[in-house]
């Protein structure tokens, strides 16, 4: 999934449905095992275009409302969403990545939240997912300031997930979403729902989800019988790192 609004990539008002659309077909289709949202190849995106936001109240709040929605689904979404970022990544650009699961950042990726210089703050979810993200502090010091993160620091404050080389984002996320989409699709969704929802409750209602969640994947079904015949030829786990 690909926004392409050349030359510095800046989100305009008709790609909040244009979102909505591309994500209920994804949704709606099983083939369809994990989504991989980029920007153009030197700029994930710049931000919002200041020149279509809605001057009057009404509109300004419907707008923020859509902007929000998408960055909700996305977050919530039942199947994986990686981020692939190279170059700037500004503004509604970040709350976007934010909402995602996974994201991976180049050498020539750079983040800033700088509505604060543009006498704005952030609206799509940066001043609450940034947070929770990295450390409450170190999000107050980018959010107050407006300043950029090098590639380097957004790993090295968990913003990004990996770091590869430029013009190499891309091609790791499509090698990540291989190796995800040849898992069961149900065990798939069934960890991403869990640890989602693991995140908004206590440990021990995550874990209870947790054990819900393995005995309706097991109980009753022919998954069992399969992992008791396999369980002696099983493999080894593929190493974490995408091949």
């Amino acid at each position: 999934m690909r926004y392409a609004n050349p030359p510095s990539n800046l989100f305009g008002l008709e790609a909040l449905p244009g979102l909505h659309r591309l994500l209920g077909t994804i949704e709606a289709d099983p083939e369809e095992r994990v989504v991989i949202l980029t920007g153009l190849p030197e700029v994930f995106g710049t931000g919002l275009d200041l020149r279509e936001l809605p001057t009057d109240e009404p509109s300004l709040r419907r707008w923020l409302r859509e902007g929000a929605a998408v960055n909700r689904r996305i977050a919530s979404f039942p199947k994986p969403v990686i981020a692939a970022i190279e170059g700037p990544c500004y503004g509604g650009a970040l709350e976007l990545v934010l909402a995602c699961h996974i994201r991976i950042g180049s050498a020539s990726a750079r983040f800033a939240q700088p509505e604060i210089i543009l006498g704005m703050i952030p609206a799509g979810g940066g001043t609450q997912r940034l947070p929770r993200l990295v450390t409450t502090g170190c999000a107050l010091r980018y959010l107050l300031t407006g300043a950029t993160i090098k590639s380097d620091e957004a790993a090295r404050i968990g913003l990004i997930d990996v770091l590869v080389p430029t013009g190499e984002a891309l091609h790791e996320a499509q090698r990540l979403a291989k190796r995800i989409a040849r898992q069961d699709p149900q065990l798939t969704q069934a960890i991403l729902n869990v640890v989602l929802r693991g995140g908004e409750v206590s440990l021990e209602e995550g874990l209870r989800l947790e054990q819900g969640a393995l005995s309706a994947i097991v109980a009753g079904s022919e998954r069992l019988a399969t992992l008791r015949a396999t369980r002696n030829g099983r493999q080894e786990p593929a190493s974490g790192g995408a091949s």
